[in-house]
């Protein structure tokens, strides 16, 4: 069995995870940040003592917040909402993402306005940790708490310290981070796992340089710069437990040879076992999510799009405004849905055939990566992109017309599907992991 150690549970974690399950590649995945919000089954260090691993889920409603007497939690966007007590700014409640209005953290300020302290819920509607902050802004100490209410962790800011007190037993102090994920992964038996995988240079490259009893596999998904990181050249002197380092992205395998001479460990490719939803029918259907108003070559291309008879559907999560609104009444073949339901998004894209990623702001619901694995041919601009490995990134107005308005758009799905190299089989994860 494999131990999949991953630092933070974002879109790459996500994706070799997915892509491990294709080729039935079993394996134990711990993810040592905790956040509250982890997906069921995936394990952690600080929710396994403080004994949230997928225990029910019960989150918290941002108006099921207690406060006192005469004070009111009001609404102010679609990331947060205000505490006040009158007109005075008491706290902000911090929805998690793409939820509605549940709550994540809760910061507190002082008179002054400034963070003194915050709280942290979790899926099961639990204040799990609290974080206290000096007049600098600086964090102090993080505590954390079992579903009781009795603090069983302590992590010092400014030394890294990291203090276990389970009740009823010895407090026991760890250096650091590194040091109590450790204890913890010996604590769940070493014996289980014959290799340690891991796809960051920060802390799970540091507890598998700990953990010299198993052998590591750095699966690197991120760009190589100008040179190569720090703990990966530690990784080619052939010191480490890890023994081979492979590479997601082909052209940065490409670079990364290039910088390298005489590797200690071997280097080679595996890439993302992809499956997408559907074929894509090439219909004159074009789609955008977005949160904000702010759009790329707006006008110019819904003018464009209307000579080669292309419809443009705007879909806005929240109340959107006149400009998106007045966009839309003066173009006939531009649609734009207020309020749209977030849960409804795979009906949009099952309708569409193309993603623009034109607006300014973050990429909700994760509509890039959607788009492209429901089959969609995502089209983006290098000032916009959120995703790059899932767009065909362009320099401006023209380039993307033309994109839009080619007979042949395979050709185009072709060059997006490829650009990161020969995708993936469960055959080669196998031959690579078993």
């Amino acid at each position: 069995m494999k131990l999949l150690l991953t630092d933070f549970y974002h879109q790459a974690t996500e994706r070799f995870k997915t892509s491990l399950k294709r080729a039935e590649i079993d394996l134990t995945h711990v993810n040592i940040t905790y956040d509250g919000w982890l997906p069921e089954g995936v394990h952690n260090p600080i929710s396994y003592y403080l004994g949230y691993f997928d225990a029910p889920e019960k989150p918290l409603h941002y108006n099921q917040l207690e406060v006192p007497d005469f004070w009111e939690i009001k609404n102010s966007d679609g990331a947060r909402a205000e505490i006040l007590d009158g007109e005075t700014l008491k706290g902000y409640v911090i929805y998690q993402p793409d939820t509605a209005r549940l709550i994540r953290e809760v910061e507190w300020l002082d008179l002054a306005g400034n963070r003194i302290l915050t709280e942290r819920y979790n899926r099961q509607g639990q204040r799990f940790a609290q974080s206290l902050f000096d007049a600098d802004g600086k964090e102090m100490k993080t505590l954390y708490f079992n579903a009781a209410g009795e603090k069983v962790l302590t992590v010092d800011g400014p030394s890294k310290a990291v203090i276990l007190e389970i009740p009823g037993k010895t407090p026991q102090v760890f250096e650091n981070f590194t040091a109590f994920t450790c204890h913890y992964l010996r604590d769940f038996g070493l014996e289980r796992w014959d290799e340690v995988l891991f796809n960051s240079l920060s802390t799970p490259f540091f507890v598998s340089n700990a953990l010299s009893e198993l052998p590591g596999t750095l699966y690197f998904q991120e760009p190589i710069r100008d040179a190569i990181p720090g703990n990966m050249q530690t990784i080619l002197s052939g010191k480490t437990p890890a023994k081979r380092i492979l590479f997601e992205n082909a052209k940065e395998l490409a670079k990364a040879q290039k910088l390298v001479t005489n590797p200690g460990v071997s280097m080679g490719y595996l890439g993302a076992i992809e499956h997408f939803t559907r074929e894509n029918q090439f219909r004159k259907r074009a789609l955008t999510l977005t949160r904000s108003d702010q759009i790329l070559y707006d006008e110019g291309l819904a003018v464009a799009m209307a000579s080669f008879q292309m419809t443009w559907t705007i879909a806005a999560p929240s109340e959107i405004s006149d400009k998106l609104r007045n966009f839309a009444l003066n173009h006939a073949n531009v649609t734009v849905l207020e309020a749209y339901p977030l849960g409804d998004f795979d009906k949009l894209l099952a309708e569409n055939d193309i993603y623009l990623d034109l607006n300014q702001g973050k990429d909700t619901q994760n509509a890039v990566q959607r788009a492209y694995l429901e089959g969609l041919l995502v089209v983006g601009d290098m000032k916009t992109a959120k995703n790059g490995p899932y767009e065909i990134l362009l320099e401006n107005e023209k380039e993307i017309t033309d994109v839009l308005k080619a007979a042949n758009k395979q050709r185009s799905l072709d060059f997006l599907r490829s650009k990161k190299g020969k995708q993936a089989s469960p055959s080669d994860y196998q031959e690579a992991f078993q």
